[in-house]
This record gives C-alpha cells, structure tokens and sequence, in this order.
C-alpha cells in the first residue's frame, strides 16, 4: 500500500523510501520482487495494471503498462528471475503466467486455464537449479512447474499429502536443489524435488502450529 519504494542498506541498516506517488498510488499495487539480470528490480502486478521497473541506482522508477494483456485484481503473487534473464509472475489468480522482458520491457502472460483454472492459485515463485520455475501451492492442490524457455507448464498433484487451503506462501532453492516453502496454514514444511517432482511435507506441529 505504500506510496514509495523500501531501499535497505543491509552494510549500515540505513533505509529510505522512495516517492512514486506520480507514477502510481493505488492500494495493493505489487506483491513480491526480484533482481533483472540488468541490475534493475522488478516488481510482481497484484492489483497495478503494469510491471513496476525500479533502478537502485538512481532510484528511477517506472511502470510498464500491460492492461491490453491483463487487468484484473490479485494477478500475481512472487516473482522471480529466470537462468534465461526473463521474469516470471507466479499466477494468483490470473490464469496465465506473467512472462517479463528486462531487456526489452515486453510483457506476455501464458496461458495455463487449460492446466488449472481458480483463484487463490500460488503465493511464491523461485528458479530451481534445473532452470524451471517452481510456484508455491497456495489453495491449488498442486506444485506449479513453468519451463522459461519453452513456456510449458505442468502442476503437479499433492492433494494426497496435503489439501487445505493457504497451504504456503514463499519459496526458495536450497542447496541441495530442493524447493522449500514456507507454511501458512500448513502444518509442514513443503519440499519439492524439482529433477523428480517428488513432494514432501516436514511436519513442525510440535514446534509451531496456527495459521499465517
């Protein structure tokens, strides 16, 4: 909801926040970012109707229009870069996959209704060491899988391990190459094999167990 741009100085903890009430002041404008290969800093579309381009450099920011391609509210939710340098939107519920240019600011959102079609789909997205897109399970019984490259998309299915609503929200590639996501309302950790789709859930009930 903020009218600015957070920049954190993670040397000296000095933080600042940047004005872009000019360019746009809506509530609920982005949901989540991620580092272009250009240096550049894209932020996910939630309920803005444009991808927002911030350069740390200058504190220059932008907002690329894309409402001929999509409008609606809670299109995105996490965002990541890509081995092949385009940005990936992890679909909430748009039913495409929001493909970003940093290069040339072209937008495309590939379509996936055909695959899965609801709301509330993803709340997270990361880049696996194999160089597929891995969307974190938010209502969707499934663990989303785009290919950059060829634009393929699978989900694949973890409603017999787990399938309530909220699930996770947040990913991340560890070390090894599993995918780790953060629970909501999960009772576990969801990890995901991406060389094999293999999916577990690492129970932390006796450690931590409410919603959010």
């Amino acid at each position: 909801h903020a009218d600015c741009v957070g920049v954190f100085n993670p040397t000296t903890n000095a933080f600042t926040c940047v004005d872009i009430s000019s360019t746009i002041s809506i509530d609920r404008k982005f949901q989540g970012a991620t580092t272009a290969a250009n240096g550049n800093v894209i932020f996910a579309p939630w309920q803005a109707d444009c991808v927002g381009v911030f350069d740390p450099t200058n504190n220059a920011f932008t907002c690329v229009s894309i409402p001929s391609t999509i409008s609606s509210d809670g299109k995105f939710e996490g965002t990541t870069t890509a081995a092949n340098g385009l940005v990936i939107f992890a679909p909430m519920h748009a039913d495409c996959v929001g493909v970003f240019n940093p290069t040339t600011n072209a937008f495309t959102c590939v379509d996936i209704s055909s695959t899965i079609s609801r709301t509330n789909k993803f709340s997270g997205a990361t880049t696996a060491a194999n160089g597929l897109v891995i969307f974190a399970p938010m209502h969707a019984d499934c663990v989303g899988v785009f290919n950059p490259t060829t634009n393929a998309f699978t989900c694949v299915d973890i409603s017999s391990t787990i399938s309530i609503d909220r699930k996770f929200q947040g990913a991340t590639t560890a070390a090894n190459g599993n995918v780790i996501f953060a629970p909501w309302q999960a009772d576990c950790v969801g990890v995901f094999d991406p060389t094999n789709n293999a999916f577990t859930c690492v129970s932390i009930p006796s450690t931590i167990s409410s919603d959010g």
